[in-house]
């Protein structure tokens, strides 16, 4: 698994975490930040299995992996930002179809 493989890998990681944080609003307090620590730990240990697979690829390398919950969440609200944008241009395109 080479840098990129590993960023994706880790990406996805983390849009499944978010996702699942995320669902989790409904929840009673108690209950939300049990799962949330549930989900969090389950995150932390599929993070560190990734980085030993690369970091075996790697024999005598430093690498680091973080994880910004900040950065996440800028993200976060910037792909919904533009998922919303994308959603108003398929609108304007689909009722110039319709109107033919």
């Amino acid at each position: 698994m080479n840098g990129y493989q590993f960023l994706l890998a880790r990406n996805r990681l983390l849009h499944r975490l978010e996702d699942d944080l995320a669902r989790l609003a409904g929840l009673p307090m108690e209950q939300h930040e049990a799962q949330a620590k549930r989900l969090r730990a389950r995150f932390d240990l599929k993070l560190a299995e990734l980085y030993a697979q690369v970091a075996s690829e790697y024999p005598g390398e430093r690498l680091i992996a973080c994880r910004n919950p900040e950065l996440s969440k800028l993200r976060r609200h910037k792909r919904q930002a533009l998922l919303e944008a994308t959603q108003k241009e398929l609108e304007k395109v689909r009722a110039s179809v319709e109107a033919g």
